[in-house]
């Protein structure tokens, strides 16, 4: 996956917070972001089951970005985001209207 700035790479599972969702999950139209809105004490089974999957799911995309020669820096650029809905706001619309757990996938070139 494709780092932050200055070619740093950034953890596997990020966190966003709603101060800075827009920024990072939609501003960004070169990167495809999957954004999992948590609800962790409504559904603590469902929410760790998630954040399990989310986490094998960002490794083995991070794996597979690995073994690309030459790297594809489009390829590389998936982001697997947690963001706990219990503590943040979305701004409207992309994702204000989420009432439960989900799961959203912000397609690169396509996120207005």
């Amino acid at each position: 996956r494709g780092g932050g700035g200055g070619g740093q790479r950034q953890q596997l599972l990020e966190t966003f917070v709603g101060q800075d969702f827009y920024k990072r999950a939609i501003a960004d139209e070169a990167r495809d972001v999957l954004v999992y809105f948590a609800y962790p004490t409504r559904k603590p089974l469902l929410h760790a089951a998630a954040l399990y999957t989310l986490t094998a799911t960002a490794g083995a995309l991070e794996f597979a970005a690995s073994q690309r020669i030459p790297s594809n820096a489009a390829a590389d650029s998936v982001v697997v985001a947690t963001l706990n809905m219990e503590l943040n706001e979305v701004p409207h619309p992309y994702g204000s209207h989420i009432a439960g757990p989900t799961f959203i996938m912000y397609v690169a070139g396509d996120k207005h």
